[in-house]
């Protein structure tokens, strides 16, 4: 055979060599070297690993840009989020109406509290203060009992020690909290905080505690508004028939808590009930992220219980996934079904990742 021919055999055989293999290599969407991606396009599995082993793709180990993986592939990162506790300041009217009737007002106050903080004792960080503490109409340089875990207890046997006398400085009652040395606990942003208030008289100090004049509802409404922008909202409940409603329900629409009016209770068994009411509506599981600070997008953050996905609930409509609690995007809170897996311990992991789009509940 003559060289001419055996060339032209052999470029022939070459060319077909190729015709068959290097197409095949050349086409990513077919599973080509290096992809090990066998099919990507028609629903085959990617050979991409993941770093962490849980149900995202966090690293791509095969060299290519997964960019015709089906779309699917987005690049995660992990983030720290943290528990919120919840603090209450219980702050309680003991001025000298409280003596009256009979049982007196006091001894059903004591009643109604001790429940609230048997029940709720392990869930919220509790703290004590009355008013007035310092004379009849004056406050003192501290709080008596700052919030605290495991701080029931304490708080018990201090109600039991301390009897009512003097007027009702409401307005000075709520405006020493402005000062954030007075009780730093209540007023740490690590914390949700809440003042829950209790009064069975009108706002009758002014506002230097002289006992001078009544405060107004206005004023009453500002420094309830000064305690919500430092993130301390105000329940009130209004004991018996001896309150101004103006002034409780200047404290109530100013306080932040959703509520328009005072709650209003006229015996033992309503405080107890107003009580359990605001504690139920104040647990939470509500999370603060750590890292990376404000920078996740929200709409691509995604939340998971042992590596399955928490889908988001807008405002917990639903009551099952999460959802935000703030403009910044800082706080979530776990929905009430989701919360309830918390609290009961089935959750063992809570991760959390931003980068891919947000999953909404199902």
């Amino acid at each position: 055979m003559n060289r001419n021919l055996i060339l032209s055999v052999g470029l022939f055989l070459i060319s077909f060599f190729f015709l068959v293999n290097g197409c095949e290599a050349a086409n990513p969407a077919n599973g080509g070297p290096g992809d090990n991606d066998s099919g990507d396009n028609n629903g085959g599995t990617d050979g991409d690993t993941d770093s962490d082993g849980d149900l995202d793709s966090d690293t791509d180990t095969d060299g290519d840009s997964d960019a015709g993986d089906g779309g699917n592939v987005c690049a995660e990162q992990d983030f720290d989020i943290k528990f919120m506790p919840i603090r209450i300041m219980i702050l309680q009217d003991m001025s000298s109406s409280m003596s009256e009737g009979t049982p007196t007002k006091w001894n059903q106050a004591k009643g109604a509290l001790t429940p609230l903080l048997d029940t709720w004792g392990n869930d919220i960080e509790f703290g004590f203060d009355r008013f007035p503490n310092n004379g009849y109409c004056g406050v003192a340089a501290g709080v008596i009992m700052d919030c605290a875990a495991n701080n029931a207890s304490n708080i018990k046997t201090r109600i039991n020690s301390i009897s009512p006398n003097g007027n009702t400085p409401l307005y000075c009652a709520l405006n020493q909290f402005t000062d954030t040395s007075y009780a730093p606990n209540l007023t740490s942003k690590d914390a949700l905080g809440y003042i829950l208030l209790v009064s069975d008289g009108a706002g009758n100090c002014g506002l230097n505690c002289s006992g001078s004049g009544n405060e107004s509802a206005q004023q009453l409404a500002q420094v309830t508004g000064q305690l919500l922008t430092m993130g301390i909202k105000t329940y009130v409940i209004g004991f018996g028939t001896g309150v101004s409603a103006q002034q409780l329900n200047a404290i109530a629409q100013a306080g932040g808590t959703g509520s328009s009016t005072y709650i209003n209770a006229q015996n033992q068994a309503d405080l107890q009930k107003a009580f359990q009411d605001i504690a139920a509506a104040v647990v939470s599981c509500t999370y603060e992220i750590k890292a990376p600070a404000a920078t996740a997008d929200p709409n691509n953050v995604n939340f998971y219980f042992d590596g399955n996905v928490v889908g988001y609930d807008d405002q917990c409509a639903q009551g099952t996934g999460w959802t935000w609690t703030d403009n910044t995007h800082t706080r979530v809170e776990f929905c009430d079904k989701a919360c309830a897996k918390l609290k009961t311990g089935d959750v063992k992991k809570i991760s959390a990742k931003f980068g891919c789009p947000t999953i909404p509940v199902g």
